[in-house]
């Protein structure tokens, strides 16, 4: 919204409720929202959904004898999520949006690297006091990061009838923190949408986030099907990468990735031109850059209440070193990141199989995990009927700056707009 008045806001229910009650047990459960009710326009202008947000008030009940657990071991309570329209398919499916790659990759780089909630204090250790936490974790469609940060906001009528849902962990999900600790019932689950109206007749990029796993381990794993793996309705092939991240196994956050940064020893990208390169500080110090100034970590965090990035992309235990590369407890490994301003018509096409070469100090044998950020773009015929939706039936589309006769490869990933003539 960095070019844009404040958002408009509309609470969600599932049967009639605008929260759900969940009790926590051994298995999963799931709380599912209908999108129903969204004005399609306000003031004479369509309204544009920037992001689905979730929110969730957790019982802890510790046991006496366990460890602090901090704020950004939390966000694995929600197991994943699912963005569902009825005409456009799912920009976020269960199968690739865990609620701990949603609250440490996707929302904090969506939000121009900033975390989606100001960090609580720990949950002491050697407590038996329950503690009430609250979680958020939002589905964006639209990005901070861009220049455009509305690039990839939808009508609010294509989700008409459409869903978001969460499926939410199983009750022991923070006992591998806390030893013996269990989520009490019930977990109340709140959702709304939030949406800007525009003047604009457009229909954004369609954006997705992918979670790639690789199983086998070793030094060589291969993406699969870049550009061409989606639950979007209507794409064309290849997709402009604007993320790619390598999950580590850092204590605590369920990234579930093989093993900690600090054991790559290099790595080789040839499809970005990426000659193999040993010295990964640099690479860490221009992401650094990317991200823009934030705060170090505080040391010593005990109960007192840390600052808003709390360390990221560390998990909030960190003590650095000064070696951003040796650091075992980054939350992933940096390989394609948007600057901030990025413009999304500069993300490097890719189509199929992607290797990574990587070395390692120690033999890598568990399952490759990455994170991408994809945008793609939509077939001509599922553009024109997603026109004809919005009640533009006859209306030419272009890209801005390039007038009604744009094709679809000029100014690849920018929103489409309509003109009457």
């Amino acid at each position: 919204m960095r070019d844009e008045s404040s958002p408009i806001f509309k609470e969600l229910s599932a049967n009639g409720n605008e929260s759900v009650s969940v009790t926590p047990s051994s298995a999963t459960a799931t709380a599912t929202f209908a999108i129903t009710g969204v004005p399609p326009v306000t003031a004479g202008m369509k309204n544009y959904l920037q992001h689905a947000h979730l929110g969730a008030t957790i019982t802890l009940d510790p046991d006496a004898g366990g460890n602090a657990v901090r704020q950004d071991q939390l966000f694995k309570a929600v197991s994943s999520v699912r963005l569902s329209s009825p005409l456009m398919g799912d920009f976020y499916n269960h199968q690739h949006s865990r609620g701990a790659v949603l609250g440490l990759i996707a929302n904090p780089v969506s939000n121009g690297y900033w975390l989606n909630q100001p960090a609580r204090i720990e949950v002491p250790a050697n407590t038996d006091t329950d503690v009430t936490l609250e979680m958020y974790w939002s589905a964006n469609l639209a990005n901070e990061c861009f220049k455009k940060p509305k690039e990839g906001a939808q009508w609010t009528g294509f989700f008409d009838n459409g869903a978001f849902e969460a499926i939410i962990g199983a009750e022991s999900v923070y006992g591998g923190d806390y030893a013996g600790a269990v989520i009490k019932a019930p977990t109340t689950i709140r959702a709304c949408v939030e949406y800007i109206p525009s003047p604009d007749e457009s229909i954004g990029v369609p954006i997705q986030w992918r979670e790639r796993q690789i199983t086998g381990g070793g030094n060589n794993p291969i993406l699969r099907a870049i550009g061409g793996d989606t639950n979007l309705t209507g794409t064309a092939g290849g997709a402009g990468i604007f993320w790619m991240s390598w999950l580590s196994d850092a204590t605590g956050m369920g990234l579930d990735g093989p093993d900690g940064v600090d054991n790559i020893v290099s790595i080789e990208l040839p499809w970005k031109g990426q000659l193999t390169i040993r010295n990964l500080d640099f690479h860490w110090l221009a992401f650094r850059r990317a991200m823009g100034k934030r705060v170090g970590p505080i040391s010593g965090l005990g109960a007192t209440i840390a600052h808003d990035n709390s360390g990221w992309p560390s998990t909030q235990a960190t003590v650095h070193n000064g070696r951003p590369s040796a650091n075992a407890q980054a939350l992933f490994f940096p390989i394609i990141y948007p600057g901030k301003d990025f413009e999304t018509s500069k993300a490097q096409r890719l189509v199929g199989d992607l290797p990574v070469n990587f070395a390692f100090t120690t033999p890598v044998t568990g399952t490759h995990r990455f994170v991408t950020g994809e945008l793609l773009e939509w077939q001509t015929d599922q553009l024109l009927r997603l026109r004809d939706q919005m009640g533009l039936t006859g209306w030419r589309p272009y890209r801005k700056g390039l007038g009604p006769d744009a094709t679809e490869s000029d100014l690849r990933y920018t929103r489409w707009h309509f003109s009457p003539t």
